[in-house]
């Protein structure tokens, strides 16, 4: 029984992940490169950047988590130690600002990576007890500030690099409540 429900877990959580992939991928990233290059350009290089910062400060902390407890045994400790080491985040500030991205979207690309980070750390929680559905949940909110943006730049302004940050934030902020 465990390794039926393990089995439909598991393609319900790689079904989430495709919807994430061809979501940003398959059609936002083409969308975009069509309504703006620079914005385009701009954004691939702040998700390739958030990709190689969100390893350092965050999915390694989620993974040793999930290495350290077993389904039933939480560790709430470590769970709250990891919590608050994930405030190392606000290193990623001086990241940005050495690549010359504006203090105030570097402040808000700050604390999107922050909640990036914990809430990363809060759904291994859901996926240690083989609740992958909740993954749907975040994918979907993750993929909203691409889809605005989308519209955004189609109908209002082709440089909107802070409606960008600002909707990734409330993005991460709505699904760290949520969870």
């Amino acid at each position: 029984m465990l390794i039926k429900r393990f089995f439909s877990n598991s393609l319900i959580y790689a079904g989430s992940v495709l919807l994430f992939s061809v979501g940003r991928q398959i059609i936002f990233f083409p969308y975009l490169n069509k309504l703006s290059i620079s914005l385009f350009e701009t954004i691939s290089f702040l998700v390739i950047l958030f990709d190689f910062l969100m390893y350092i400060f965050g999915a390694s902390l989620a993974d040793y988590y999930v290495r350290k407890v077993e389904q039933n045994n939480k560790q709430y400790s470590l769970f709250k130690f990891l919590f608050f080491l994930s405030f190392l985040s606000f290193f990623s500030f001086f990241i940005f600002v050495y690549y010359e991205i504006n203090y105030i979207i570097a402040l808000l690309l700050t604390l999107y990576l922050l909640f990036y980070v914990l809430n990363t750390l809060q759904i291994k929680l859901f996926f240690n007890n083989l609740n992958f559905i909740k993954n749907y949940f975040y994918v979907t909110c993750r993929l909203l500030p691409y889809f605005l943006l989308l519209i955004y730049v189609k109908f209002f302004d082709n440089n909107s690099l802070i409606f960008f940050a600002v909707g990734l934030l409330i993005s991460e902020i709505i699904v760290f409540f949520t969870f």
